[in-house]
């Protein structure tokens, strides 16, 4: 009796207890804007280039602009000439949970080169991210440009870990801002800048270009459905039921 008993309490904990599934994780694509698929993988990992100069190769979208070379190959340039920007769409592509109690966006890049984190001393680069808003037809910017490692300028929080040969920045709730359908879009804007202060004798060409990788990362979780948290309460319920039938039956009926 006791062995069925107990075996009907597990057996009511195991089909009352919502079993959520471990959530959704998509990879993000590099686009053109347009949902086209654009420039060079290994693996989930994009392999581009920051412009250097905004003439050489021109500055642009990643994988379309100057016969599909901006941010595709390398380039050197004069320190005093450097003044390159760069913009790339990332695609994160259905399915994900979709309405989600959770979701998080990270991005992993070797060698983005902030202030304060970067080789050589004097060159840096920026990035900037924006999500697309469907209401008003454009992306809207969720931080302001990171150019140091240790600032922080969002308009919505994130985190900055690593150094510039591995490093994460990551938005631990962007919830708010999932589509009900279609791609996740994203903006990722790049500059590069160089302070060539002491540097007239620097000779042709000081800088030249090394190849980044970029991983995106979008995970989601599902928010449970009224149909478990019900059938979760009416488990505890019978489990509490059971509990005080169980310690009624211990002490024996009740002696005036």
């Amino acid at each position: 009796m006791k062995l069925s008993a107990s075996l009907c309490t597990v057996l009511v904990l195991l089909f009352t207890i919502p079993h959520l599934s471990s959530g959704a994780l998509v990879h993000g694509i590099a686009t053109d804007g347009s949902g086209n698929q654009v420039g060079d993988y290994s693996g989930n990992t994009i392999l581009y280039y920051i412009p250097l100069d905004n003439d050489s190769p021109p500055s642009g979208v990643y994988g379309v602009d100057g016969g599909g070379s901006v941010g595709r190959v390398s380039d050197s340039e004069r320190a005093s000439q450097v003044d390159g920007w760069l913009n790339m769409y990332i695609e994160f592509q259905q399915p994900f949970d979709y309405p989600a109690q959770t979701a998080s966006a990270s991005f992993w890049f070797r060698d983005l080169d902030l202030l304060n984190d970067n080789d050589p001393v004097e060159f840096t680069e920026t990035v900037r991210f924006s999500i697309w808003d469907e209401s008003a037809s454009t992306y809207a910017p969720v931080n302001g440009v990171i150019s140091d490692a240790g600032m922080d300028t969002s308009l919505e929080p994130f985190s900055i870990t690593g150094n510039n040969d591995s490093r994460f920045i990551t938005f631990d709730d962007v919830t708010s801002y999932l589509p009900s359908s279609g791609s996740f879009k994203w903006l990722l804007e790049f500059t590069t800048d160089y302070d060539a202060s002491g540097l007239s004798g620097c000779f042709d060409p000081c800088l030249r270009n090394t190849r980044e990788e970029l991983s995106a990362a979008l995970e989601t979780s599902p928010v449970p459905e009224p149909a478990t948290m019900l059938l979760l309460g009416t488990g505890l319920i019978a489990i509490a039921g059971f509990g005080r039938k169980k310690i009624l039956k211990k002490r024996g009926p009740n002696k005036s």
